[in-house]
């Protein structure tokens, strides 16, 4: 038992308080105090209860034997031990803990017998008081040491990312070594073949290698190329870069399918950055979805702004691994090719664009990647759902 050195009519302070102020963190603090206050009132028992906001309250700590424990209790702003949340308790007493009248906490005391002197009321005060004091220095000390955790992960995020940015500028020069070849041999080839399934193979293949040299050449400026003053149709760049993912679904037996409007919308941008967004999405769809799944590309229209929506049939994403999904080189499976900053870069993208992408998934039941978009000539009334 800890001695409480408060005789009455002095204005000493209880020995509890000190024991109260030598707490090393929160849990001991808490657990000190229930002791302290348990023996100061003379309770059968002591319930600490932390609140959560004007409605909840959570048990943290306790002492002696109470009648019945509820780890939550809906509190609703009542101190009243005969009020419907307290009532099950039998308690005598319930004592706000608070500092310059916010409230964090509140100790229920337990039945005792005879009555409370006015010397104890006050030890009881001045243990709140101490309490409140020693809670809301702890929590100072815990917000600090939250900001300085949070600056030293910003600074390790700016080093991965001025690492990761001279890293794809490597690889953008590298890659553009090989894009060219590449470019000049689809010219030749196109005037050496001529049957029309050739020649639409060689146009597409033409095509998407201009799209990467574009790409990487924009890469060797910047990570990720400013918004243009230009725009693009939307549906006609959707339905270009799905004629070419047809090809590589139908190879893995993979099915695609389109939800497109039949009107035009036009949003902010250039094409190879929306060329950019799109192969990253439909690429991870058909990395992450077996064989026999499915593909979805849809567009949905609102007032004003498009969702654009690629779902598929995979694998899904852990809740862990989607909290962090668009950091830059966070993957879930290492089994799969990838070095985990094609979302990174999407996201960059987009928000250059004034867009947004979110995802929902769940393990097991596949995937869908929203993207949001400003449109510049929305679509008439009668085709917003």
């Amino acid at each position: 038992m800890h001695e409480i050195n408060f005789a009455a009519g002095s204005q000493e302070t209880p020995k509890g308080c000190h024991l109260i102020r030598q707490a090393r963190n929160l849990p001991d603090l808490f657990e000190r105090a229930a002791s302290i206050f348990q023996e100061t009132s003379g309770a059968t028992y002591v319930l600490i209860y932390l609140l959560a906001g004007d409605e909840e309250a959570i048990e943290i700590s306790y002492a002696g034997t109470p009648p019945t424990r509820s780890r939550e209790l809906p509190w609703r702003g009542t101190h009243d031990p005969r009020s419907a949340p307290w009532r099950s308790l039998q308690a005598s007493k319930i004592l706000p803990v608070e500092h310059l009248r916010r409230p964090y906490a509140l100790v229920v005391l337990g039945p005792r017998e005879g009555d409370r002197s006015a010397t104890e009321s006050l030890a009881l005060k001045r243990l709140c008081k101490t309490t409140a004091e020693m809670l809301e220095q702890t929590l100072l000390e815990t917000r600090a040491l939250a900001a300085d955790f949070q600056e030293q992960r910003a600074n390790r995020h700016h080093q991965q990312a001025k690492s990761l940015g001279q890293r794809l500028r490597q690889v953008s020069h590298d890659l553009r070594n090989h894009l060219v070849p590449m470019l000049y041999a689809t010219e030749e080839l196109q005037e050496i073949l001529s049957a029309p399934d050739a020649l639409k193979l060689i146009i597409n293949l033409e095509r998407q290698i201009r799209l990467a040299d574009q790409l990487s050449k924009e890469s060797l400026t910047a990570l990720v190329p400013a918004a243009t003053p230009g725009r693009t149709e939307l549906v006609a760049v959707c339905r270009e870069i799905a004629e070419h993912w047809q090809r590589v679904f139908a190879q893995h037996q993979q099915t695609l399918a389109l939800q497109l409007p039949d009107h035009e919308i036009w949003v902010d941008g250039d094409p190879s950055q929306h060329h950019q967004v799109l192969g990253n999405l439909l690429s991870n769809a058909h990395k992450y979805t077996p064989r026999g799944g499915s593909i979805r590309l849809s567009i949905r229209m609102h007032p004003d702004h498009c969702l654009l929506e690629v779902s598929d049939s995979g694998r899904g994403i852990a809740p862990l691994v989607r909290k962090r999904l668009f950091e830059a080189c966070v993957r879930e499976h290492a089994s799969i090719e990838g070095h985990g900053v094609g979302l990174t870069n999407v996201q960059a993208v987009l928000k250059g664009l004034g867009g947004s992408i979110s995802v929902t998934s769940r393990p097991g039941r596949g995937s869908c990647f929203q993207v949001r978009l400003r449109t510049l000539c929305g679509a008439p009334r009668s085709l917003i759902p």
